[in-house]
């Protein structure tokens, strides 16, 4: 999942910016990926 903002608020450069990866069942800290490309098939 792809999200822009977390609990209402926009994304700052500690989380994410300009958007963050979340992944089920991965510890908070696993989580943060930088996304490079989107592919839409």
């Amino acid at each position: 999942m792809l999200v822009l903002k977390i609990n209402g608020r926009t994304l700052d450069a500690d989380h994410g910016y300009p958007v963050r990866l979340i992944a089920p069942n991965r510890p908070g800290v696993m989580q943060t990926k930088w996304v490079a490309a989107v592919r839409v098939a």
